[in-house]
């Protein structure tokens, strides 16, 4: 399976990285990356690593969280058909919740 970052994906992790590096400095922040990088490239392996995210159990779509950094859950969905992991958000998991659920309605 492969990963697909999309757009909102992207901008979190480059809103993530930024505040690391702002508060840790550029090497933290280099190595933040990395492991969230490869955290989430456990996923091309095995897909339902993440638990079912039940914030998101009223959406048509099976949302899974995989916890990627202490406070950062990543959000995506398996595309079995197509082999995709289609990653949607990586949440601080020190914000409201009810953040997360209107981010996708």
């Amino acid at each position: 399976m492969r990963l697909l970052w999309h757009k909102e994906s992207l901008v979190d992790l480059r809103s993530q990285l930024a505040y690391c590096q702002t508060h840790f400095g550029k090497k933290v922040a280099e190595a933040c990356k990395v492991e969230m990088i490869s955290r989430a490239n456990i996923l091309t392996i095995f897909p339902y690593a993440g638990v079912r995210e039940s914030l998101l159990a009223g959406e048509p779509e099976d949302f899974r969280a995989l916890v990627i950094h202490p406070n950062v859950k990543l959000i995506y969905c398996v595309d079995e058909e197509n082999g995709i992991i289609h990653i949607y958000h990586l949440w601080d998991a020190r914000m409201n919740p009810a953040k997360l659920v209107r981010r996708f309605r």
